[in-house]
């Protein structure tokens, strides 16, 4: 077995270990290989905090690499999932419709250290023969989001004897109801799950009392019911049960719990082992909140969510208590009518001082209340603060930046808050990118950003000879957009100027006109036979990695593209891009530049014997 391969079976057979990446990160360095460079700037992200100060630098060298090697490391799994993503140098995650892993699941486990499976399926399905696959054996997170597997399906799961590794197994949306979670419950073949995402399935009461009643998962300590139906009812039945003692975890979000149901989960003696509790949208008023500081058990809570509930300035003054033995590291009291006299008393109480993260955003605290969080003795940790529209003015943002606060600060959202330029200015240069506010983006403009595109092309096309402003492009232009402006176009040239490209990609139903020609859409050059990729609509534009650009992609073997014309076979493919006239999204989580969040993507020929411009395909990335 050649040296790269049993470096690669090696990683396959133990996918944990990051001391077997290293070793070939090392080997593959010797030898001038960019892939080292790669497992360890990733091995590195996967070890770093949000906030850690060189997190940025090495995002953008993971982009940079992606951009140049990706189609090469992704090699063979291009076309056969929908979409994958690479952590610690190596594919671990991929997603995919269920036919295409029932039919290329071997091949895909053998290529890549798979551990995460996102599988999507549109209408009701069998997973039968899914649940029967022993490769199940090697996923540690498996994900059905949004397909209709319904209680048949979760009862498959449940009976599968190969998801003994499984620690996070996704149901949101999928149709389970009390036959399916009983089932899922009462499973000795998940002995290892610990999360259990059961969010967006209307669940009621009823439905939470059975699972419970049954449940037998040993390890379960992660749990949500986000989005359901439940009330107190459901919480008393989970708070006085075993599983209660097993929690870490506990997604409550948008359910009907108010304030009763708050009381009952702070009393439980049950659920003392909860580290993290978002009860977000719950009816809950201050009234909740005293009983929840007066009888709580809760004092392991690092996370604790309240976003749009109504606890206003007497619930905060309830949070402040010094009685309350709390250790919490993130406070989020999104849009609940907190004025800034709530703001005081949170700040004036030593209960905040081991807040890392505070989220005060949609509510009026104003400058006064900004003032109150600057002047804090206790808030020596506070690292991350929101307050989005929060009436702050350019007197309490200068508050802020005379205070101590201001040096430990590595997130400050101050969005929709008029601070006015000399406030921003100082701001700006103070904290640098960690800084968001509007003002950000004064003066941006879509001419500018145009240039920039053509300077800077969207990452899809990086492996092309590619060329603007020129008249083909002009004219193309002209044929397929309405409003020029915003548009930016790409000749796609060979650096070989003897190669020839050939389309290929998936042709419309002709019986829905028009026939867009739908993606992946990749060309091939001929005479050489090298494919390059152009574009997936799930995987780039603007949102890109959003279920929303689903609808076109499509699987199988692609075929080359036909002209109407049968008889003209001299052609120049042209990509178009559109940008928006607002400024660019910024993600903390990954590198996301201008120039790859494009609104929409026009791909067309030139047809030089007929001097026409055909339009091939036509589709919006957001």
């Amino acid at each position: 077995m050649p040296e790269n391969e049993a470096f690669l079976q090696a990683i396959l057979d133990d996918p944990e270990d990051d001391t077997l990446r290293l070793v070939y990160a090392d080997w593959l360095e010797e030898r001038g290989d960019p892939r080292g460079e790669f497992i360890r700037v990733q091995c590195q992200l996967s070890r770093l905090t949000p906030d850690a100060p060189n997190r940025g630098e090495l995002l953008l060298r993971e982009y940079e690499l992606l951009a140049q090697w990706e189609p090469v490391w992704a090699g063979p799994l291009i076309g056969q999932v929908k979409r994958w993503r690479f952590r610690r140098g190596f594919v671990e995650q991929v997603k995919l419709l269920l036919d295409q892993f029932l039919a290329g699941a071997e091949t895909l486990f053998r290529l890549a250290p798979v551990r995460e499976l996102q599988i999507k399926h549109h209408g009701p399905v069998s997973l039968d023969r899914f649940a029967s696959s022993p490769l199940l054996d090697r996923v540690s997170r498996l994900d059905l989001e949004w397909s209709e597997i319904g209680n048949a399906g979760v009862q498959a799961l449940a009976a599968s004897p190969h998801l003994g590794r499984l620690a996070h197994l996704g149901l949101r949306h999928t149709g389970v109801v009390v036959a399916g979670l009983q089932a899922l419950a009462a499973s000795a073949n998940l002995p290892n799950l610990t999360s259990l995402d059961l969010a967006g399935n209307e669940l009621d009461d009823r439905a939470v009392e059975a699972f419970v009643a049954g449940c037998r998962l040993p390890e379960l300590c992660r749990l949500d019911f986000s989005n359901d139906h439940i009330s107190f009812a459901g919480m008393q039945a989970l708070a006085t049960s075993p599983v209660a003692g097993q929690l870490t975890v506990l997604r409550f979000w948008s359910n009907r719990l108010g304030d009763d149901g708050l009381l009952l989960l702070a009393s439980s003696p049950s659920l003392g082992r909860l580290e993290e509790l978002d009860l977000g949208d719950n009816g809950i008023t201050p009234k909740g909140i005293r009983g929840l500081v007066s009888q709580t058990n809760l004092r392991r809570l690092a996370r604790l969510d309240l976003r749009h509930n109504k606890i206003g300035d007497f619930g905060a003054g309830y949070l402040a208590s010094d009685s309350v033995p709390w250790r919490l590291a993130h406070l989020g009291l999104e849009s609940n009518n907190i004025g800034w006299r709530g703001v005081r008393a949170l700040a004036a109480s030593p209960a905040v001082a081991s807040l890392t993260s505070l989220d005060l955003s949609g509510n009026n605290i104003g400058n006064a209340g900004l003032r109150s969080l600057a002047s804090s003795p206790h808030l020596r940790q506070l690292a991350r603060l929101d307050a989005y529209s929060c009436g702050v003015t350019g007197a309490g943002a200068k508050a802020l930046l005379a205070s101590p606060l201001a040096e430990r600060l590595r997130h400050l959202n101050l969005e929709s808050n008029r601070i006015g330029p000399q406030a921003f200015q100082q701001l700006r240069a103070r904290l640098g990118n960690a800084l968001q506010h509007e003002l950000m983006d004064e003066g941006y403009s879509l001419e500018q950003a145009v240039a920039h595109v053509k300077a800077h092309p969207p990452r899809c096309l990086r492996r092309f000879a590619l060329r603007s402003d020129t008249d083909i492009t002009r004219k193309i232009l002209t044929a397929v957009t309405h409003l020029p402006d915003g548009w930016v176009a790409f000749e796609l040239g060979h650096r070989d100027a003897i190669q020839q490209p050939v389309l290929l990609g998936y042709p419309g139903d002709p019986d829905d006109p028009p026939q867009n020609f739908l993606s992946p859409i990749a060309v091939q050059w001929e005479p050489c036979g090298g494919v390059q990729e152009v574009i997936d609509c799930e995987r780039h534009g603007y949102d890109g990695e959003q279920d929303a650009n689903c609808t076109i992609t499509c699987d199988g073997l692609r075929q080359s593209w036909r002209c109407p014309d049968r008889f003209c076979r001299d052609h120049i493919f042209v990509a178009c891009f559109s940008y928006h006239d607002e400024p660019p999204v910024r993600d903390a989580d990954c590198y996301f530049p201008l120039q790859d969040q494009f609104q929409w993507f026009v791909l067309a020929a030139y047809c030089r014997q007929r001097d026409q411009v055909v339009t091939i395909a036509d589709f919006e990335c957001s």
